[in-house]
């Protein structure tokens, strides 16, 4: 469903038509087998069977466009680094440093000598050009200048702040920025000491990943952003969160960080704001995730506890998780046995109360009597 549910909001005018004709197709053959087996008609199995027929063929008629459609933005990502305000694309009438990167690790010898060229060159272009704002770079941002900004790069209304901690590849480093989905992209305008807008095809974009606890300094981190000008002001919600080590002595702080793409880090704080525009899935590794000892809702309980803590929803969205799982739970066809364990070990890693199990204790009771 996701997959016709994406192919409808970002795929071309032609796909998005083979696929209402594919979907229409199939609903009249499984009509014409329904009808056919009712009222025992010859004439309708034939009909069937053109129906199945003509559904196949849209369907590999689907499968061939798409495939174009994803060569069309086979990139990883797109890099477009603006140098100065007088080499601006309003100037020269184009985007100039643009660089791309093919994501295909499995090309040809010959395309992958090209790749590796490519990949050179990107490498030797990032690392002369981004350079992270200063403190006076964000003072010197006013409500005027964001403005501009935000028109020059054709920021759309429906976006978002963040705030990316780091990403080695594209060489940014806790830097604000702004975010929005356009075209079957995913855009991102950091503000650097020069602007740099990012894309990544949305196909891409499988899920948000998570790295925990990476060694911060929150007197250091961020310096940019401890004044109080205008853009400061309107990043600092932004900031990470920091969690001390429980050893005593140990002073380090942790920030838990949500990544994407080509290792695009952002702070916790700017997570919900990625899940909102985005809408995937997250995914989460460590010894919980990947136990063969826990059921997957104990696994989906767990994980949302995680973005409880990490600030990314609050105490109602919580619950709405939470209550979603359970009924699910008390749904499936696990035993009543298993049910149980699995409330009472939610109970004893604090995921859920007392309240909450024996509600949906209730639930499945009244489902399988």
């Amino acid at each position: 469903m996701r997959k016709i549910y994406n192919t409808f909001k970002y795929g071309s005018g032609y796909t998005k038509r083979v696929l209402i004709f594919t979907i229409l197709s199939g609903v009249i053959t499984v009509g014409l087998v329904a009808f056919a087996i009712i009222l025992g008609k010859m004439l309708l199995f034939f009909g069937a069977l053109i129906g199945l027929f003509t559904t196949m063929s849209l369907i590999q008629t689907l499968q061939i466009g798409e495939s174009g459609e994803t060569s069309d933005n086979e990139k990883a990502y797109e890099v477009t680094d603006v140098v100065s305000d007088e080499t601006s694309d309003e100037a020269t009438g184009k985007v100039k440093n643009k660089v791309k990167v093919s994501g295909n690790k499995k090309k040809r010898d010959k395309k992958d000598k090209t790749e590796k060229e490519n990949q050179e060159q990107v490498t030797q272009d990032e690392a002369a050009e981004p350079e992270q704002a200063s403190a006076s770079d964000i003072d010197s941002y006013d409500r005027s200048t964001i403005k501009k900004t935000l028109k020059k790069f054709k920021v759309k209304r429906d976006h978002r702040m963040v705030m990316i901690d780091f990403c080695e590849k594209l060489k940014i480093n806790q830097s604000p920025a702004y975010i929005w989905v356009n075209d079957g992209q995913f855009h991102i305008l950091v503000i650097e000491k020069e602007p740099r807008h990012i894309t990544i095809p949305l196909v891409h974009i499988q899920s948000i990943k998570y790295l925990k606890k990476q060694p911060g300094n929150p007197d250091l981190d961020y310096a940019a952003f401890q004044g109080n000008s205008v853009m400061a002001t309107m990043f600092k919600p932004y900031l990470p969160d920091y969690v001390h080590s429980t050893i005593v002595d140990d002073l380090t702080a942790y920030k838990n960080l949500y990544g994407i793409g080509p290792d695009i880090y952002f702070t916790n704080r700017s997570a919900s704001n990625l899940f909102d525009l985005l809408g995937v899935q997250f995914e989460v590794e460590d010894k919980v995730t990947t136990s063969k000892k826990v059921n997957v809702y104990f696994k989906d309980t767990y994980i949302s506890n995680i973005l409880l803590r990490d600030n990314v929803i609050d105490a109602n969205g919580y619950a709405d998780r939470i209550s979603n799982i359970l009924d699910e739970m008390a749904h499936s066809t696990i035993s009543y046995a298993g049910f149980k364990d699995t409330l009472n070990l939610m109970i004893k890693n604090k995921l859920i109360t007392q309240e909450f199990a024996m509600y949906y204790m209730e639930v499945r009771d009244k489902i399988f009597g």
